[in-house]
């Protein structure tokens, strides 16, 4: 396995939990083995920054995304085992700023503590290659994250992206097995 883990941030800074938690984890992936990098990106609009993490993963040899928020912290073990599921989108359950998990509806249990779900949160999300590669060069997918206005409301590219997912066929999944946290100006877990 060989990982990007990208981080789109307006600050071009990760908070203290962040930092930690990448350590771990990728001390994790070099002791079993894998490679992993990791790339900070600057930019305004979240959804333009998780393209680019897409471009930039189909013009490198890495085998897998894992898209983390600067002010998500984790266990780096869950994640770990996260990784290793296979799953082609898969993302920890991670509170908001103090209004509860971002994750949709469970459509069925996959297998103890990871459930297939309409979307999760792309704050510490799982893509593969092999998902990528599909809806970029067997879909024709110009963006494969997007905000898009829906009845006056603008929908996340979490959202989107999970719908865009399902929409061609491919299972969304949720590990609510991974502990985190968010850390704004208070920390919230989950």
């Amino acid at each position: 396995m060989n990982v990007l883990v990208f981080t789109p941030s307006k600050t071009m800074s990760i908070g203290a939990r962040t930092a930690q938690s990448l350590v771990g984890l990728t001390t994790l992936l070099i002791d079993n083995g894998h490679q992993a990098s990791w790339t900070i990106a600057p930019g305004n609009f979240v959804h333009v920054m998780r393209d680019r993490a897409v471009k930039a993963m189909l013009q490198s040899e890495h085998t897998d995304l894992l898209m983390l928020d600067d002010d998500i912290g984790f266990d780096a073990a869950g994640v770990m085992r996260m990784l290793l599921m296979q799953a082609d989108a898969i993302g920890a359950v991670c509170p908001s700023r103090g209004r509860g998990p971002v994750v949709g509806a469970k459509l069925r249990e996959h297998i103890h503590g990871v459930d297939e779900v309409t979307y999760i949160g792309t704050g510490l999300m799982h893509i593969s290659r092999k998902l990528i590669d599909h809806l970029v060069w067997t879909c024709n997918e110009s963006y494969i994250f997007d905000a898009p206005r829906v009845e006056d409301a603008i929908t996340g590219e979490d959202v989107f992206f999970c719908g865009l997912v399902r929409k061609h066929g491919i299972a969304v999944f949720a590990d609510r097995r991974v502990e985190t946290s968010h850390t704004g100006p208070y920390t919230w877990t989950q």
